[in-house]
């Protein structure tokens, strides 16, 4: 979907993303991605990130259909539900 440059040694984002939640996780995310892939890719088929983010700056009603949900929810569950593997079982694994 998006172009990725060659020999990218740092990627530096120069604002505060923390409330833009672009995943998959939840049906409210695919709405988001739905939404947000329709209206970037009808204008320029060739997209970029800084596409992606100048259009949720012009439409920021979107990033409120998935602003409820945690954004760190899937880690929290991981901690949950993560235990340590047996013996027995990282053997029958590797």
């Amino acid at each position: 979907m998006f172009k990725i440059a060659k020999n990218i040694e740092k990627v530096v984002c120069p604002e505060d993303l923390y409330h833009v939640r672009l995943t998959l996780d939840r049906p409210e995310d695919y709405e988001v991605l739905k939404r947000v892939f329709e209206g970037v890719y009808a204008k320029k088929k060739d997209f970029s990130f800084e596409d992606v983010m100048e259009f949720l700056k012009q439409n920021s009603d979107i990033l409120k259909m998935n602003a409820h949900i945690d954004r760190d929810e899937g880690y929290k569950k991981s901690l949950r539900e993560d235990r340590e593997l047996s013996q027995e079982e990282i053997e029958r694994l590797t």
